[in-house]
């Protein structure tokens, strides 16, 4: 259970990581 548990919030963190990064990288250059 807990190692379920700790790949469930390891892949929300990686998506919450990857949606920053796009989102920086996409406004970093407009402004």
């Amino acid at each position: 259970m807990s190692r379920k548990a700790s790949f469930y919030i390891l892949g929300i963190l990686m998506i919450a990581v990857l949606l920053a990064i796009i989102s920086w990288v996409g406004y970093g250059p407009i402004e």
